[in-house]
Order: structure tokens, then C-alpha cells, then sequence
């Protein structure tokens, strides 16, 4: 019963690996911010940005290793520079459940 339900949760998730490796490819350091929120529409994920800190946080819901127990998230945290070019991205695994 464990499989069959493992199975049908884990149809189309994110690969968090290959995600990252895909974000850090299209969006070089010196990106500008629009580019990023781009980025981050064509693939539905929310995030918000916090101006006094130039930080952009999207969070990544649909992940591998999700199950029926626990749910596995990507957030991503995207620092700009005073000209809004990106200058970091960090990513962080997030896990709710009991």
C-alpha cells in the first residue's frame, strides 16, 4: 500500500538537484532582478521581494522525496546588488510533517 501511494504522490515532482543545477545555469551571477522573476513565473513558483534587503525568496513545493508522511520544498534565496544584478543565489531544503 506504502509503494503504491510513494508512486502516485511522486508522479511530476521536482528534481531538486537538477532544479538547482538548471537555476544556477540560466540565471548567472549579474542577472538582472526581471530576468530572475521570469525565470521564477515560467515555472509557477511564488516568491515574494523584500526591498530593504535586496533578497527575492521562491519556494519550490512539488519535490522529490515528498511522500504521504512528509513533504520536501526547495527554497531558493536570491541576493541583488544595489543595481538589482544578481550577486548570490542560495538554496536550502525545507521539510513539514510530524
Amino acid at each position: 500500500m506504502i509503494n503504491v501511494l510513494s508512486a502516485v504522490t511522486n508522479k511530476n515532482l521536482v528534481d531538486p538537484d537538477r532544479f538547482e543545477l538548471e537555476v544556477r545555469t540560466q540565471l548567472p551571477l549579474g542577472s538582472p532582478r526581471s530576468r530572475v522573476e521570469e525565470f521564477l513565473n515560467q515555472r509557477g513558483i511564488t516568491f515574494g521581494y523584500d526591498d530593504a534587503s535586496g533578497t527575492m525568496t521562491g519556494i519550490v513545493r512539488r519535490v522529490k522525496g515528498s511522500n504521504v508522511v512528509v513533504t520536501k520544498s526547495l527554497q531558493l534565496r536570491f541576493q541583488f546588488d544595489i543595481r538589482s544584478t544578481l550577486k548570490s543565489i542560495q538554496s536550502k531544503t525545507l521539510y513539514t510533517g510530524p
